[in-house]
């Protein structure tokens, strides 16, 4: 390999001009990231805590109509339990969305590494005498795995546009 090419003036000024974006781009991305996960946890606390507080409304329902019930009507009690369970499914939803938002983070946080580590390996290039063949091609390399991110946000965002277009045929049928 050519270990002793340099690039000229000229071609650094258009690998600089690469570079410099790249850079800002990865650390917005890194940003949003940190804000996501922040807006993740914030929303899933927040919700957590409406639930709790809906919950315990429906426990003080249900406490109250046990006790009014003399006897122990089978039925009544059996309705009591079915409202206790659908109570325990309102907290799937926020756990979920939770989740999804972190997962959504990790990979934005991903990207935002990706890019910063392509454009400092640009930035090399350009910085740097006597290894500008090896140097872009580390470049390459961080850009190609920034874009290997990429890739698996388009195919996770059409999954999603596919079961929400899913969802919403279903529901309008």
């Amino acid at each position: 390999m050519a270990t002793n090419y340099e690039f000229d003036e000229s071609q650094n000024r258009v690998i600089r001009s690469v570079a410099r974006p790249m850079g800002v781009v990865g650390s917005l991305v890194l940003l949003v990231s940190l804000l996501g996960f922040a807006g993740s946890g914030l929303n899933t606390y927040v919700a957590l805590k409406a639930v709790g507080a809906h919950n315990a409304r429906v426990d003080a329902s249900i406490a109250a109509r046990r006790a009014r019930v003399s006897g122990g009507d089978p039925a009544l009690i059996a309705g009591l339990e079915m409202e206790r369970q659908a109570q325990q499914r309102l907290i799937v939803p926020p756990i979920v969305a939770g989740l999804l938002g972190v997962v959504w983070s990790l990979i934005f946080l991903s990207l935002g590494g990706s890019l910063r580590r392509a454009s400092a390996a640009f930035h090399a290039v350009v910085d740097t005498q006597g290894n500008d063949i090896d140097r872009m091609m580390d470049a390459v390399r961080d850009l190609s795995g920034a874009y290997s991110i990429v890739r698996i946000l388009v195919i996770y965002m059409i999954a999603a546009l596919a079961i929400v277009g899913i969802g919403l045929a279903t529901v309008l049928r």
